[in-house]
């Protein structure tokens, strides 16, 4: 099969993330270095219903859905205080927060990095500190990845099912360039000196970047972070757009000269997003591109091969860990609902998303379907139980995962998306890479004061809480 295959359907985060909602960890209960999860606090000989969010479509996907109630069923059995009714569907904006006044929100709420202060400050979110403090699964996650759902040392949710971008590469056209396909780039410098390399020995793109749909934004926040930058700050009270400072400057002044002065980004073009990218390093028309670890398990097959796929850390402005973008899937547990749902929805929820018999049920599963295993989420976990967690995954995968390990030994601290009027923020900034993709006399400085300026003062100044 040609490399072409390894990216023949579209994706982008929402959707990977909407799929990762509905397929958690896993689909039949093992035991784990986490303890059974036990009933509620609810009186002797009731049952307390539970409503779970995101249940997988009966009409267009009724083997998850299968799996899933079959899941819930046998929990249930186990903890007979509490009915498990799964709701299917997605989260959407536009119509939870109608459906939560209404007080028709599910118990368990399935929902993204960027709408968890969103759910905190409209308290959607209930506060689960006592009851997570209380668990077992309560150090098994990063201080990053509970900062995300924290609020002044409080705790309203729980993540699962996380990405953090990394650099994507071609380990053959590195190879051909002189460059080791066990070493990528870590820093700036070396990332444009790779680029320049390939371009000018193999005649391929060094790099290509998504610059429209709200992916240019998207990847712009990404180098920011990386640079050290962020898009939004918080001064005297005040939200202030500050991507155009000279962190900013910095990534548009590198892409700048490694699209005019190295001519390492020949295959660029203004219209490309993020499956244009992927296609030109999976056929060896570019090296390099951005993506994440989840990404080859999206569009591998048993049939193919992605032998020549590479994966890396994001490559960091001076070699300082300054910070990779991250997004993900929340669990929060609706504020209206009971005590006892709300014991019972994460006893639940957290069982079927961190216990290790789960998981290690589903790699089988997987590979017993011809799905790619090989790819742990590393970006929330640590200690014990990321070990184990990686052991079993080693332990099934079915890729070549020593083409991961430098970005599997990577820990740069991981940054969320920018929280307020996120989605318009991309926006503004797709018109800026293209410019400076198009246009070699682009003056970076002024594209960005131009977009800063029209976000803080038609959105920041007007959405931002003050």
């Amino acid at each position: 099969m040609g490399l072409e295959h390894f990216y023949k359907h579209p994706v982008n985060r929402r959707t990977f993330l909407r799929g990762s909602a509905q397929t958690s960890l896993g689909l039949v209960a093992g035991g784990s270095i986490l303890a059974a999860c036990g009933g509620g606090t609810g009186s002797p000989g009731t049952v307390t219903t539970v409503k779970v969010a995101s249940m997988p479509s009966k009409a267009s996907d009724p083997k998850s859905y299968a799996a899933w109630n079959s899941f819930a069923t046998a929990w249930a059995k186990k903890n007979p205080a509490y009915k498990i009714v799964g709701i299917e569907g997605g989260f959407d904006s536009s119509t939870f927060y109608t459906q939560f006044a209404a007080g028709t929100a599910p118990d368990v709420i399935h929902t993204f990095f960027t709408e968890s202060q969103k759910m905190i400050e409209k308290r959607v979110a209930t506060d689960i500190t006592d009851l997570f403090q209380k668990s077992s699964y309560a150090r098994i996650f990063t201080s990053d990845a509970l900062a995300l759902i924290s609020k002044q040392n409080h705790l309203y949710g729980l993540p699962y099912a996380t990405y953090r971008l990394s650099l994507m590469y071609n380990r053959t056209l590195f190879q051909q360039a002189g460059l080791d396909p066990a070493k990528p780039p870590q820093n700036w410098a070396d990332f444009r000196d790779y680029a320049k390399r390939v371009a000018d020995k193999t005649g391929a793109s060094g790099f290509v970047l998504p610059a429209a749909g709200k992916q240019g934004g998207w990847n712009f926040t990404n180098w920011l972070y990386s640079a050290g930058g962020r898009v939004e700050t918080t001064v005297n009270g005040k939200v202030k757009a500050t991507f155009n400072d000279k962190n900013g400057l910095a990534v548009l002044q590198l892409l700048n000269d490694m699209r005019w002065t190295d001519k390492s980004m020949n295959a660029q073009q203004a219209s490309f997003k993020a499956t244009d990218c992927a296609n030109a390093v999976a056929t060896g028309k570019a090296a390099m591109c951005i993506g994440s670890i989840n990404t080859p398990e999206t569009y591998y097959t048993d049939k193919g091969s992605i032998d020549f796929l590479g994966m890396g850390p994001m490559p960091q402005k001076d070699g300082i860990a300054h910070g990779v973008l991250t997004g993900g899937n929340l669990w929060i547990f609706n504020s209206k609902s009971s005590a006892t749902a709300v014991q019972g929805g994460l006893d639940f929820i957290a069982y079927k998303t961190y216990d290790l018999g789960v998981y290690e049920d589903d790699l089988k599963a997987k590979v017993a379907d011809g799905k790619a295993v090989g790819f742990p989420d590393t970006a929330i976990f640590s200690g014990d139980y990321l070990k184990q967690l990686s052991d079993i995954t080693e332990k099934y995968a079915n890729v070549p995962t020593q083409n991961y390990t430098a970005y599997m030994q990577a820990n740069p601290p991981i940054v969320p998306e920018p929280a307020i009027d996120t989605q318009v923020y991309y926006s503004l900034l797709d018109p800026v890479l293209q410019a400076v993709f198009t246009q070699q006399n682009a003056n970076p400085q002024q594209l960005l004061d131009d977009a800063a300026s029209t976000f803080q003062s038609r959105y920041l100044d007007v959405d931002a809480p003050a």
